[in-house]
């Protein structure tokens, strides 16, 4: 039995070891045949075993977001205040705690591209209306990226402390 027969994915990405960097595996070839195989999205992020620093490797998985994920679905619809998240890691539930804020203000999260998201969500980003950027070390290129192909807005936020949040809250309706 197979990853996806076995757990249903909505997508699987694969990642090289340094070994199968080294010897030269075209895995890139092996997801586009795997993907018509098993009829799933099967992609393939290019950074083998230790290549560079978390930052640089949070990169290039944002690239390959950009390039193979972002933009391959429509959402059901939309609305004029649709926003995506971008770049918060969410380890311990942080954006969890904003999510209802936003949904009182009438604001929707359309995308979270964070720790916690889901493929299906992260397809249609490139609808939104506005990124909010959440530690810019590591999205600010992706929102960039997203405002040249997109013609996406972008602010950098922070929702740590009474201040930062409320700060954060009146920006986003602003926009």
């Amino acid at each position: 039995m197979n990853v996806a027969q076995r757990y249903h994915p909505a997508a699987i990405f694969v990642y090289a070891t340094c070994l199968s960097a080294l010897i030269g595996d075209d895995i890139d070839s092996i997801c586009k045949l795997a993907a018509q195989q098993i009829n799933l999205p099967v992609i393939y992020v290019n950074a083998p075993g230790f290549l560079g620093s978390k930052n640089l490797g949070n990169c290039i998985g944002n690239e390959t977001l950009l390039n193979a994920v972002i933009g391959t679905a429509e959402p059901e619809f939309t609305t004029p205040f649709d926003i995506n998240i971008v770049g918060d890691y969410n380890v311990a539930g942080e954006t969890w705690n904003i999510l209802p804020l936003f949904q009182k203000m009438g604001v929707r999260v359309l995308s979270k591209i964070t720790g916690d998201a889901r493929y299906q969500e992260v397809c249609y980003a490139h609808r939104a209306k506005l990124n909010v950027v959440l530690c810019s070390n590591v999205a600010i290129q992706m929102a960039q990226t997203m405002a040249e192909r997109y013609g996406i807005p972008y602010i950098e936020e922070s929702f740590y402390g009474a201040t930062n949040l409320n700060d954060y809250l009146r920006n986003v309706v602003a926009k």
